[in-house]
């Protein structure tokens, strides 16, 4: 871009900070920091999908244009109606609300004892678990013959998820998803496996696709 003449005659620069890990509150410093101290005049993430609703107030109150990579399909929809909006802020809808459909559409394909039609739902409570709850039930409302049984949350920083997942026994749940980032999904398999569970389907919204996933449940 600079090689071309920049962006309205003015040099790109970059100014980047990497919170390493999903610190909310170490984003909320590096945001006001970002536009108070280094006086940025586009700002570009963040990443991953907790933190929009964690910065956008502060966004919105510099009057900042601001482009999220993965925007909560819940902040999207306060967004649609009006109700907190934040103006000039602008993102991708969360990816986390077609991995379910994908899903759904394969078991959709399979017939007979095979084809399962109990879905117990359990995930983080904030907006990745919501999102990703969001996904199934769509998509189950698309298909003939499926229902959620169960629907819990764990709290965000849970060390054991054995009692959320216990609300699963008696149910005859034939898919049993894991709506989590890696670390969660971790837990939510050992958790599963310590309590005696085992369904057909062990479904996760990530952890699989990480390189350390089958190291982490050694």
């Amino acid at each position: 871009i600079n090689e071309s003449g920049g962006l309205l005659g003015r040099e790109v620069e970059l100014t980047v900070y990497d919170t390493e890990q999903p610190d909310t509150q170490l984003m909320q410093t590096l945001t006001e920091q970002l536009l108070t101290q280094d006086e940025v005049d586009v700002f570009l993430g963040p990443y991953p999908t907790i933190t929009p609703p964690v910065i956008s107030p502060i966004l919105s109150r510099e009057n900042m244009t601001a482009l999220s990579i993965f925007w909560p399909a819940s902040t999207t929809r306060e967004y649609q109606n009006g109700e907190g909006a934040w103006p000039n802020q602008y993102g991708i809808t969360s990816a986390m609300l077609s991995y379910p459909r994908a899903f759904v559409n394969y078991l959709d394909t399979l017939s007979g004892e095979i084809r399962p039609e109990r879905i117990a739902m359990i995930g983080r409570n904030d907006v990745v678990g919501e999102d990703s709850a969001t996904g199934w039930r769509n998509a189950i409302d698309q298909v003939d013959d499926m229902e959620i049984v169960v629907d819990e949350r764990f709290e965000v920083g849970s060390t054991d998820l054995a009692p959320v997942v216990r609300t699963v026994e008696g149910t005859d749940a034939d898919v049993i998803a894991g709506n989590s980032y890696a670390q969660g999904s971790q837990l939510f398999t050992e958790a599963v496996a310590n309590v005696g569970l085992s369904p057909d389907f062990l479904w996760f919204l990530l952890g699989p696709q990480v390189p350390t996933w089958i190291d982490s449940l050694e």
